[in-house]
């Protein structure tokens, strides 16, 4: 018995299996694909050459089974997205970075690694937010229907200049 029909995103692996347990497997697939092993590990790194219909006929004491077969999609991943930002701000000022990537939903990565995600390309930040911080930020576009997430943008460097302090004095 396979598993059903199922997807992964570029770049994942697919992988194969069959509960039957037989002296023999044998499995054919699209892109050249072949193997002799129970669960194999089709394709490490699944691109669209990988999608379409995986064949496994097993062999039990020199009988051999008919077909059975598990239809594999492979779902492309989103456009790298660009990040931009209206900076140089000063402390205090909104931060509102941006992407022109057309996406379902958007990761977006702080210098410190915490990540937040929106509906829409821009993300604008108070003063006082956690979020707040200068230093290097990625985003990434997220396909919510497929679930597949495209690489992260190149980093920008954020800068938030800090505001001078005015003493008045008089002698």
């Amino acid at each position: 018995m396979l598993p059903a029909n199922f997807a992964v995103c570029e770049e994942q692996p697919i992988v194969l299996f069959t509960n039957t347990v037989a002296d023999t497997y044998i499995w054919t697939g699209p892109n050249g694909f072949t193997s002799n092993l129970q669960n194999p590990t089709a394709i490490v790194s699944a691109t669209q050459l990988h999608e379409g219909w995986y064949k496994l006929k097993v062999g039990i004491g020199g009988c051999q089974s008919e077909e059975d077969s598990v239809y594999v999609t492979v779902n492309p991943l989103p456009a790298t997205p660009v990040i931009t930002y209206n900076g140089p701000i000063c402390d205090g000022e909104l931060l509102v970075l941006s992407t022109t990537a057309i996406s379902s939903s958007y990761r977006w990565t702080a210098p410190d690694g915490s990540t937040t995600v929106t509906v829409g390309p821009v993300l604008q930040l108070a003063s006082g937010s956690a979020l707040y911080q200068d230093g290097n930020w990625t985003v990434a576009s997220i396909d919510t229907l497929t679930g597949c997430i495209s690489h992260a943008s190149a980093p920008v460097d954020v800068v938030i200049k800090p505001v001078p302090a005015a003493f008045a004095t008089n002698n």
